[in-house]
């Protein structure tokens, strides 16, 4: 009986009481999962796996007990991988845990291939010997990646650490039989309906289970890492994502339970069917969410594959949102959506960082707050210390926090600088509108607007947290706005951002919160807003703006730059000093008025920069930027000695750059702009100046290789335009030759040919129209021939615009010569007034019919009796596409005899004047005059 108790029952208990002691000091087999989670690591970096288990054995029915660290040791498995012995009796033998770092990749890649092969029914201890090799795998990889190694591949099988990965986790879901694939659109409840764990099932089968079912979870989470993170195959990851989400699995579990295999008369395994899910968890679905949204940063494609990035980051989170509708017990916190939302910023899409935002106010606040891995998450955040008080709030809900409202504003502001980007590109520029209210609101509120709205209702304490602790804007917030409006075109955004910052300053005063202090980025926006909004208003009349206000805008700036100074040299607010961008921007603002002292307040500033830089102050060192503006200012003053004092600025900066100092190295736009002051000036020499800085930009191209000097299309022509602007003699001829070179050099593939734009063929004709060659009309017609043929031929930046076909029927108009001359000139007018008419690039307007009308002025006798039909017809049209100008009328009168005058416009006359208030709305409904040269007189 002794020998019987020893062989026997002395086994049963010791084995009993192993079991008891392993499962009370390991934490592994009891909460496997927490392994998954620990992936999301103390710094939240869902990259890195950061769980270590225990060094303490551990056991379950089933599966052998481990001892030792998994990652620590030696093993014995592995010191004998090439012995004589098969893998499978190495592993009953192995009573320690694989240290499998320390294997090499073939002899990774040959245990792989042994359960991969492995014939007999896969336990749930080959299930945790797969995962820790995964793990191993994963983190190799990783290693790799991070120290930038070339990624090693197994020669006799081409595999690699990711390979091996995806082929465990294939041979682990091979072990399981498909019950059930529901759809993407069934309803996760649906879903878990089809799962059930039959009563019948012992003890012992349901620990096996759930093991296998853990142990299968982290072999999808690394394997999705894997995916994401290494190989950067997210559709791949998002294919596995959905098959496990909607797949129901079955595994055979053996019924080993020894008192009803005892009693049972047949002698055979009890089987039972059990089915499940293998339902990814959090650090999966974030894994897909910060992979989506760093392809969407690192990607250099087009906005729409970009756009198509945030979508997909997107459809992962309403997964997420799903899983935690239907199920308590899932993690869901507001980092998983402020990841999207921070992806629909990068791409300044406002209208879905907002829809998003309205989402997390409008989902159940305690959301996913019940779940485990909410719990080990809230740890792992709480650990790590911050100094905020809003961001440091744990996520025990989906509201959205200041973080989140920020990442709105700021993709608001973003949208507004590409809408006002797309606006410059295509010319859609406010003078375009003509006549229309430029302050009109438009049919959708602009990005800025929404903005200042949200901001209200922060301010407002409209927003709060979970537990109905109100959100403040803080300097961020305020910053974002105002950089919102510095990229409006509205006429007001540059003041209404410059209250703003008067708010901030007030709020400051008031609470002394140093969150809403303003800062030097705070300023540096809104003088950036006044400056943006110069140039603007310079644009819109195509010259310098005369209005008085712009005056004061000069003022106003250097005000504010003086309050930056002030507030930082006294101590008030040492987070205010003004650098380099802070003058640049002033600069700038000067640049852009017609304030007859503009030029040299610019001048002075550059000269205060310089002085303050030789004192020692490293923050307002002039650099190019602040030189090119300079000598824009003075490019654009009247003044005779502007030519000679932007030469002597460039030549500082040349001297500067030869010296060492880099930051003052002239580049294209330097030489542009000092070539278009002497353009621009009354200097006789001017021409020869502006070719000699020319040449001297392609020899240093040609010398040095120097991209940033190499003349682009600009620079071509403003010497093309400073010839037309001369008139003298022979500049036709030169013009001509110049746009030739230009056209030929491209034609030929040269690579360093620049090819002409609209501006340059019209440029070239605006020089053969002002001179007195002999065949003006033709000549300007055989370039108006090269326009259309090199947009036919793909040159984009060739359109044949209205200003092109208007300077041939000028040429025309203005050509002298014998009858046979101007009557072929008045031929080739007709014939531009058809090609204008069918053209798809150009519609005639009040310049090309007041053109024609003078043209048939100049050119036709009054005897002739095509002349009285011809006029009557193009002034018909002219009415009817409502074209009927100023300067229309005015040629009317003067080419047209009395009484035809008379018949077409004396009825409208008004005490023998008539003007465009007196004539029908429709004739001049479509006339888009420059309100700053359209004629104030009326006719008589």
């Amino acid at each position: 009986a002794s020998w019987w108790y020893l062989l026997f029952l002395a086994p049963r208990s010791w084995k009993r009481k192993h079991n008891a002691v392993s499962a009370f000091c390991s934490p592994y087999y009891g909460s496997a999962r927490r392994d998954e989670l620990k992936m999301v690591g103390g710094n939240n970096d869902i990259g890195i796996m950061t769980a270590e288990p225990k060094p303490h054995g551990s056991s379950f029915d089933g599966c052998r007990p481990t001892t030792g660290n998994v990652l620590d040791g030696n093993s014995f498995l592995f010191k004998n991988l090439s012995s004589s012995s098969s893998l499978d009796e190495n592993i009953k033998r192995s009573r320690s845990t694989p240290c499998y770092l320390s294997l090499s990749l073939q002899e990774m890649s040959k245990l792989t291939n042994y359960f991969c092969d492995k014939s007999k029914g896969l336990q749930p201890y080959d299930f945790h010997d797969m995962f820790r090799l995964q793990q191993a795998l994963y983190k190799r990889a990783q290693k790799q990646k991070e120290q930038k190694l070339t990624v090693e591949q197994d020669v006799l099988n081409n595999d690699t650490d990711t390979i091996l990965i995806q082929k465990l986790l294939h041979r682990a879901l091979d072990e399981l039989t498909l019950v059930e694939t529901t759809k993407s659109t069934d309803s996760q409840a649906n879903r878990i309906s089809t799962c059930s764990i039959p009563t019948s099932l012992s003890p012992k089968a349901r620990k096996k289970l759930h093991a296998t079912q853990r142990h299968l979870k982290l072999l999808c989470t690394i394997a999705i890492f894997s995916l994401v993170q290494l190989d950067q195959n997210l559709e791949r990851a998002m294919e596995l994502l959905d098959q496990l989400e909607g797949s129901v699995y079955s595994l055979e579990i053996d019924g080993d339970n020894e008192k009803r295999r005892k009693n049972t008369a047949i002698n055979q395994k009890f089987t039972v069917l059990p089915t499940f899910q293998i339902l990814p968890g959090y650090a999966c679905y974030m894994a897909l969410v910060t992979g989506w949204t760093k392809q969407l940063q690192q990607t250099t494609a087009s906005p729409a594959v970009a756009r198509r990035y945030a979508e997909k980051a997107q459809e992962v989170l309403y997964k997420m949102i799903a899983r935690a509708l239907s199920s308590t017990n899932f993690l869901l916190t507001r980092q998983s959506f402020n990841v999207v939302l921070n992806a629909w910023a990068e791409l300044g899409c406002g209208n879905e960082a907002r829809a998003l935002l309205n989402q997390m106010n409008e989902l159940p606040s305690n959301i996913g707050a019940e779940s485990e891995e909410h719990e080990i998450v809230k740890k792992s955040e709480s650990s790590s210390s911050t100094t905020s008080s809003q961001s440091s709030q744990l996520p025990s809900s989906i509201r959205p926090d200041l973080f989140s409202y920020n990442t709105v504003l700021k993709a608001y502001a973003k949208e507004q600088t590409i809408l006002r980007s797309y606006r410059n590109r295509l010319g859609i520029q406010r003078h375009q509108r003509g006549n229309r209210n430029d302050d009109e609101e438009e049919a959708t509120p602009s990005p800025c607007s929404l903005a200042e709205q949200l901001l209200k209702q922060i301010e407002e304490g409209r927003t709060a947290t979970h537990g109905g602790m109100p959100i403040f804007p803080d300097r961020i917030s305020y910053t974002s706005v105002i950089d919102a409006f510095a990229a409006s075109n509205k006429r007001d955004a540059a003041f209404k951002a410059e209250a703003l910052l008067n708010r901030m300053e007030q709020l400051y005063r008031e609470t002394g919160n140093e969150s809403i202090k303003p800062d030097t980025i705070a300023y540096n926006n809104v003088l950036n807003a006044f400056s943006k909004y110069s140039e603007q208003q310079t644009g819109q009349s195509g010259s310098m703006n005369k209005d008085s206000s712009m005056d004061n805008l000069g003022e106003r700036c250097e005000k504010l730059l003086q309050r930056m100074e002030r507030l930082y040299i006294e101590g008030e607010n040492p987070d205010v000093r003004p650098d380099t961008y802070s003058y640049n921007s002033v600069i700038n603002t000067w640049a852009n008025t017609a304030h007859c002292d503009s030029a040299r307040r610019a001048l002075n500033l550059l000269d205060e920069m310089e002085r303050l830089s030789l004192s020692g102050e490293e923050r307002v060192t002039p650099n190019t930027i602040s030189y090119n503006t300079a000598i824009k200012a003075w490019g654009r003053n009247a003044d005779a000695t502007a030519p000679q004092l932007v030469d002597d600025l460039l030549q500082e900066m040349e001297e500067r750059y030869e010296s060492g100092d880099v930051s003052c190295k002239p580049d294209r736009v330097t030489y542009n702009s000092v070539m278009f002051s002497w353009a621009n000036s009354a200097d006789v020499h001017a021409a020869g100046k502006v070719e000699e800085l020319l040449n001297r930009m392609i020899s240093l191209y040609k010398q040095h290789g120097d991209i940033t000097v190499k003349p682009d299309v600009t620079s071509y022509n403003i010497l093309l335009n400073c010839w037309a602007k001369t008139r003298a003699y022979g500049a036709s001829e030169l013009a001509c030759e110049l746009l030739g070179r230009m056209i030929h050099l491209s034609n030929i593939g040269d690579p360093d040919a620049v090819s002409p734009d609209t501006r340059s063929y019209v440029a070239v004709m605006n020089c053969i129209s002002k001179s007195s060659d002999p065949g003006k009309a033709l000549k300007a017609l055989d370039v108006l021939n090269s326009l259309e043929s090199s947009f036919k031929n793909g040159n984009s930046a060739a359109i044949p615009n209205v200003f092109a076909y208007s300077i041939v029927l000028n040429a025309c108009a203005f050509t002298t010569g014998d009858e046979i001359e101007r009557k072929q000139a008045m031929d080739i007018a007709i014939e531009t007034l058809s090609r204008v008419s069918k053209s798809r690039t150009a519609k005639p307007n009040h310049v090309i019919y007041g053109s024609f009308l003078k043209a048939c002025a100049m050119l036709m006798p009054m005897e002739d009796p095509r002349k009285r039909q011809m006029i009557t017809d193009v002034f018909s049209k002219c009415c009817r596409d409502g074209q009927v100008g100023s300067n229309v009328l005015e040629q009317l009168k003067f080419a047209a005899p009395p009484d035809l005058y008379d018949s077409l416009v004396g009825h409208y006359m008004v005490n023998g004047q008539i003007g465009l208030q007196s004539i029908p709305s429709s004739w001049r409904c479509n006339v888009r005059e420059n309100k700053f040269h359209s004629p104030k007189r009326k006719l008589s």
